[in-house]
Formats: structure tokens, sequence, C-alpha cells
């Protein structure tokens, strides 16, 4: 699964995902929680307009025709999954969610669950919403924005390069949810000659292409939010009590991620084979980790140092084949139908939990589990 990370908006992809594992470096964010968040200034020769909801910097002379184009862009296409969207699905499916869980986790403890929804998954899905920062859109040539700079203006994300009399931008800025935002001055940049209508185009395009991929990773943060809260909860509450050895740790993280696909798909009103086929691969497409063997192929003591992690990593990969097979022919009650059993007596071995699996279940994993160079079986069971 993708961790939870910062939006990241880019001058090139405007909005590109940042995964970071949790409790990152806050230092790595543009804005500084000892200092507080930055507010942006007006640069000298410039005035600040605002309308339908924006607000740009433009030379002194501008302000009738920017505030005019400003007012004039339309609303950007609001997804179906943002995170206030999905706030409302949980709100409508939690009784359902909760009974699944409860199911097909083996699970006794409502209360656990109920915290999830009310203590975490609920309250970060709102801090997530609640991502708006304040932008105001500079327009302005090279040549203006260094005079403003060489007067005396200053921003976190520009340098001004005085011997040359430039400037350097940083085209990106990261916003937490969980951090106050600085204010972002996003430049439009423009050149010298170009009419009142050019200069205006490229002000519209800046703002409908921000405020569009803001919108869709907002989307994003809060669907892989709900992801992410679901597994950490399964981990902590299903697999990390059984003590599993590290020979096979693909089946906490397999077990863990699928279901939490699972219950995010209902969540978000998402399909749950497409956000599944995003960790394993699609139907009949060749997967290159399907040629690890997670027994014997090759034994881990035996790895050369340096190719444990990324062997691990496949493991990881093929082991969640191996378990979304199983669920597919067993069907979602096939974990709570082991689970007793290993409750019970914890498996120390990938044979042994083999083992346990076909006791309870009747299905086979070993076949799955040995070296493969053909297309997975997606047949249901008959």
């Amino acid at each position: 699964m993708i961790g939870k990370g910062h939006i990241v908006l880019s001058a090139l992809t405007l909005l590109a995902f940042i995964a970071s594992a949790r409790g990152a470096d806050a230092g790595a964010t543009m804005q500084s929680t000892a200092l507080g968040p930055h507010t942006a200034q007006v640069p000298p020769g410039f005035d600040v307009v605002s309308a339908g909801g924006r607000s740009a910097f433009c030379v002194k002379g501008n302000d009738s025709w920017v505030k005019a184009a400003l007012a004039d862009v339309a609303p950007a296409t609001r997804p179906t999954t943002m995170p206030s969207d999905i706030e409302n699905m949980v709100g409508q499916r939690r009784q359902e969610l909760t009974g699944q869980m409860i199911e097909q986790l083996s699970l006794a403890d409502r209360k656990a669950i109920d915290d999830l929804f009310d203590k975490k998954l609920l309250p970060n899905l709102r801090k997530i919403d609640a991502v708006n920062p304040k932008i105001y859109y500079l327009l302005a040539t090279r040549e203006q924005l260094a005079d403003a700079m060489d007067a005396g203006w200053t921003d976190p994300r520009y340098h001004f390069i005085r011997f040359a009399h430039d400037v350097s931008y940083l085209p990106t800025a990261t916003l937490s949810p969980d951090e106050p935002a600085d204010d972002l001055v996003w430049w439009v940049e423009i050149h010298d000659g170009d009419n009142a209508a050019t200069q205006r185009d490229a002000l519209i395009a800046q703002v409908v292409r921000f405020e569009n991929s803001l919108l869709n990773h907002n989307s994003m943060e809060g669907k892989n939010e709900t992801e992410h809260d679901f597994e950490e909860f399964i981990h902590d509450n299903v697999f990390a009590p059984l003590k599993l050895p590290h020979v096979v740790d693909w089946f906490d993280f397999a077990g863990s991620t699928l279901f939490a696909i699972k219950y995010a798909s209902i969540a978000c009103g998402m399909d749950r084979q497409s956000w599944t086929e995003q960790l394993i691969g699609r139907p009949n497409q060749k997967r290159p980790y399907m040629q690890v063997d997670l027994i014997n192929a090759l034994d881990p003591a035996e790895i050369r140092p340096e190719y444990l992690m990324a062997y691990g990593q496949l493991l990881l990969l093929k082991g969640s084949v191996v378990f979304n097979e199983w669920l597919n022919r067993v069907g979602d009650d096939a974990l709570a139908r082991t689970l007793p059993a290993m409750r019970a007596h914890a498996p120390a071995t990938a044979q042994a939990l083999i083992d346990v699996v076909k006791k309870q279940t009747g299905f086979d994993l070993a076949p799955l589990m040995q070296p493969y160079f053909g297309p997975p079986s997606t047949q249901p069971a008959q």
C-alpha cells in the first residue's frame, strides 16, 4: 500500500504524491513549525486583486482585467471521492463494514472497530478535507520579478540571484494535513511583448490546472488514508498478535493489505478488483515476481546480503498473489476459518502455514508458492 504522505504541488506535474513514512521529519516540508506558516507579502510595484474566491499579484494598472479573469474561471471539476464523500459513505455503510470486519477477521472487540472510525479514520479524513492553502497567482515577467526581489521582496520559494539580476524559483510546495500551510505564491510567468489576451490565457490556464490538481490530489490522499488506516488496524489487531516469524511475513502484509483494500473500496465507492490489481497486477498479464519461490527456490541464508531486501520485497508481492488467490477460491471467510488455529499455535515455517491453511479451508497454497512463469489463474473455484 502507498503510505500516507504529503501533497506536493509542482509546475511540471502540478501535483505529485510523495509517499513518506508516518512521522517523517517535519523539516522536509516548506513550512516551519517553529516559526509558524509563512504569510505572503505583496511585491513592490504590484497590487493584490481578488475575485471568485481567488487572489493574484499583478503589476499596477492590470487590476481590472486580472480581477475579471479570476472571476471568469469555471469551478474545478470535483471528484466524487473527496474526503468528505468518503466520510459520508463511511457513515452510510458503517454497520456493514463493522459486520464484515467482525466476521471476516474473526474479531470480538467491536469497540476497537468503533475507535478506528471515530478516533482515527474520520478525523484524518476531516484534516485532509481541510487542506486548502491560500494561494496568490503572481503574474509577472522574469525581469519584473527580479526587480521586485531587488527592491526587498522575499518568499521562501524564490531566490534572488543578485549578480545576474535573475530569479531562481522552486515550483513545488509541500502541504501536510497535520501542519498549517504556508501561503503559496504561484508564479505565472509571462513574457515581454505578451498582450493582455495572452497574459489572461496564461493566468486562467494556471488557475484551472492548479485547482483541478489540488482537488484530485486531495481525493487521492483521502483514498490512500482510508486504505492505510484499515491496513494498520488489521495488522495491529489481527496479525501482530500472532507473532508470525519473518519467513511468513508476507502473510501479514498480504492479509492486512488485501482486506484493507476491500473495506476501503466499500468506504470510497470504488471497484475492489481494480484497486487490488494496483498491488498484484492485472489478470493474465506476466508478473516478474511470479518467478520467486516463497519456500526454498532460494534459501535466504545463502543470498548475498545486498540482495536480501529486494528478495524480501518480492516475497511480499508474490505472497499477495497467493493470498488473493486463496480468497478468490475459498471466499472472504477463509482467514476467519484459519485464525482460531493460528492463534492457538502460530505457524513457525512456510510449510506449517501451508498445513494449517489446508486443514482449515481445504486449499493448498503450495502450488502457488512454487516458481511459476505463466499467467496467473483467474478462474473461480468450481
